[in-house]
């Protein structure tokens, strides 16, 4: 914080409000609105967001092998998520067919990208908080970056959330 003669604190970015802040209070209040809404949305459109995250996985795997990030980051983040991008694409073909029909392999598919997301959320910690290499994380710290860990990751793990409370057995 800064302040000048007998003026009031102003945010820099190191303590205070940050963009990633903004960016992350409102998906927060979009889950809200979403969550109360839940059923309107098609599992469809749900499902269907995270077929970015196959071109968003090779693109890690790809700044990995450049050494631009993190090799343990980009190895689990990127097959993870290409896996989990790959299999939307199947898990979209089955809601097409019927979903009350496919709903246990459409729970897997769920579960299986549930765990990747939250693995990375994990490494990505442990390598910021852990070791001895955080710099090598500094390719998500700018844009367009910084939109995965403030934008898409909540709104990923809130749509996990919601296609299992609405697949649940």
């Amino acid at each position: 914080m800064s302040t000048g003669a007998g003026a009031a604190p102003v945010a820099d970015g190191a303590g205070g409000l940050t963009p990633g802040f903004a960016v992350s209070a409102a998906v927060l209040a979009l889950g809200a609105v979403l969550a109360s809404r839940q059923r309107a949305l098609p599992s469809r459109w749900l499902v269907g967001l995270h077929v970015v995250r196959l071109p968003i996985g090779l693109a890690f795997l790809a700044l990995g092998a450049r050494g631009e990030l993190h090799p343990l980051f980009a190895t689990r983040a990127g097959w993870g998520d290409v896996v989990a991008g790959g299999l939307s694409l199947g898990a979209l073909a089955l809601i097409a067919r019927g979903e009350a029909r496919h709903r246990g392999a459409l729970l897997v598919w769920n579960a299986i990208g549930f765990a990747d997301i939250v693995m990375v959320v994990a490494t990505a910690q442990r390598i910021l908080l852990g070791t001895d290499a955080p710099e090598k994380m500094m390719r998500l710290a700018g844009f367009p970056g910084a939109l995965l860990p403030t934008f898409l990751v909540p709104l990923v793990l809130f749509s996990h959330g919601m296609l299992f409370a609405r697949w649940r057995p």
